[in-house]
């Protein structure tokens, strides 16, 4: 639960009042890491790597018996109130984990969802690893991993993620980033058009050696990936040198008519887009990757601007468009969202301005993606509103949007729901009740949908949801006033008339009930309502004071 900030008051000391032990008056580090990660912030992230060390350098190191089970620890540290205010100060994660202001406010919930879909596809085992490349076929088949990261660094992993795999081309959207930031979009476009293309990785740096071009598109990458893991598979690329006879008939063809910049090297322009594909990543890393196309350029683990704006919306303007071979038309309808797939059964997809999801599975499809891969996409969009298209106005689904905190989502309901009661809109009132949405909620003002019906003189909604409603039919907002009282107030007659029958019926239950008590429970339903709260009933209820 997120900490309510009063006004003037600073974060630190709210947050130190949170969780401190009231038997030391010191904060444990390890109850606030577990906090955070229970956020989503895990221990590596680098952002909170000065906070762990500003502890460190201020509290009390205590030894634990046994280590930690979630963090892995063998130590905590113990810090005064003083001294937390130095450690957290000016610390933006911080700040925002506990002003409840992170993108996606719910992660528990959020990542149970996810491991679902990650348990279901678990017996998944359809496809067959990459064939010609002797080092992908060797691959162990039942491998996978998932991992989230979102624009907030919200990270998490499922399965195996400290599995290595090569990027094969899943770099393409990345060396695709580079090139628009580095030169340009208008001058990419002259040599590429909208699909990805060998041709891409020869228009960096080209007057330089091949070593210092890789070394420059990889410490570029790495950026991505705030630091992360990335390195380089020399066998796969030889054993994809080795086999690359279509590429190289492919770049003849391309360099025979001019596609290829002027007094470009060719054989090292291949030699380069071998070793790109052969970058090797872990999912978490990937994940990284792809959250800072998701948060517009900007690392989310590092706040570094990695690329220009333009870089990322062409990026992922691609990626939606032929990001899955074969497979994007259909891909794009299917799940609406911008994703990449490589053949060594890396799978990214984008989320703008929310996340990234990488998923490692080496089975693949006829396609040549990741059949886990595709068959997570699918499922993702199934339960929340991540489709590019669930985000029309007048969308009927019930699907999740994981970027609402709770009490936004019963109050978009009711204002949803009281909006059209106002427009006369019974459809979407009877949509709203299928739908087991409360019809006794009430909004800022405790102004229920009896009040608004009543106001607006929607004679029709208002018997209907008075065959629904559960409680009294005379509520009162915060003016004091009742549905009926509204109804006579803007002379809305056969309003007011529903509502006086609704309330002659209510009454009437109510004195039925009553009648219908046992004696020693009518005694004492008196007793309490006439301030006798200690009858001999009632205490023969509760049992001895």
């Amino acid at each position: 639960m997120a900490a309510y900030m009063p006004h003037g008051r600073a974060v630190s000391d709210v947050i130190f009042e949170m969780y401190h032990s009231e038997d030391t008056h010191q904060l444990s580090l390890i109850r606030l890491l577990k906090h955070l990660k229970s956020k989503g912030i895990q221990k590596d992230d680098p952002r909170i790597m000065g906070l762990i060390k500003n502890f460190r350098d201020e509290g009390r190191s205590v030894s634990l018996d046994t280590p930690d089970p979630q963090l892995n620890q063998i130590d905590d540290v113990l810090v005064s109130k003083d001294s937390f205010g130095r450690c957290v100060s000016e610390n933006a994660v911080i700040n925002k984990v506990f002003k409840n202001q992170l993108i996606i406010p719910d992660w528990t919930s959020f990542t149970n969802q996810i491991s679902k879909i990650y348990h279901d596809l678990l017996d998944e085992t359809s496809g067959e690893t990459a064939k010609y490349i002797p080092q992908l076929a060797r691959v162990n088949p039942d491998k996978f991993a998932i991992s989230v990261c979102t624009i907030d660094g919200q990270r998490q992993t499922w399965g195996d993620a400290e599995s290595l795999f090569c990027l094969q081309s899943v770099s393409k959207a990345f060396t695709y980033a580079i090139a628009i930031d580095e030169l340009g979009d208008q001058f990419v476009h002259k040599y590429i058009g909208t699909e990805r293309a060998i041709v891409c990785a020869s228009l960096i740096k080209t007057t330089e050696a091949l070593s210092e071009r890789f070394d420059f598109v990889m410490k570029r990458i790495r950026e991505f990936a705030g630091n992360g893991f990335l390195s380089f598979n020399n066998s796969v690329f030889l054993s994809e040198r080795e086999t690359a006879d279509r590429n190289y008939a492919l770049s003849y063809y391309m360099r025979e008519h001019n596609c290829f910049p002027e007094g470009s090297k060719h054989r090292e322009n291949l030699d380069l887009y071998f070793q790109l594909c052969s970058m090797e990543t872990n999912v978490d890393s990937l994940a990284v990757m792809g959250a800072t196309l998701a948060n517009g350029g900007v690392c989310p683990m590092t706040d570094k601007r990695v690329v220009c704006n333009t870089a990322v919306r062409d990026t992922l303007s691609l990626m939606l468009s032929c990001g899955s071979y074969d497979f994007s038309a259909q891909f794009a309808f299917r799940v609406g969202l911008p994703a990449k797939s490589g053949v060594s059964g890396n799978f990214i997809i984008v989320i703008p301005n929310v996340a990234s999801i990488a998923i490692y599975s080496p089975r693949l499809d006829s396609y040549g993606n990741s059949v886990r891969g595709v068959k997570f996409c699918e499922k993702l969009v199934e339960i929340f509103n991540f489709h590019h298209y669930d985000s029309l106005i007048y969308n009927e689904s019930n699907k999740i949007d994981p970027r609402l905190k709770n009490i936004d989502v019963e109050m978009l309901n009711i204002s949803n729901l009281l909006y059209a009661i106002r427009s006369g809109d019974i459809d979407f009132v009877r949509k709203y009740t299928l739908a087991g949405i409360f019809l006794e909620d009430s909004d800022y003002d405790n102004r229920t949908c009896l009040h608004v019906a009543a106001s607006t003189g929607q004679t029709e909604i208002l018997e209907y949801i008075l065959r629904h409603w559960k409680c009294s039919p005379e509520p009162r907002d915060i003016f004091d006033q009742t549905p009926l009282q509204n109804a006579q107030k803007f002379n809305h007659i056969s309003c007011v008339k529903v509502l006086e029958e609704a309330l002659t019926k209510f009454n009437s239950r109510r004195t039925s009930i009553a009648n219908d008590l046992p004696p020693e429970i009518s005694t004492i339903k008196k007793s309490v309502s006439n301030g006798h709260a200690t009858s001999p009933e009632l205490q023969k209820m509760n049992g001895p004071m």
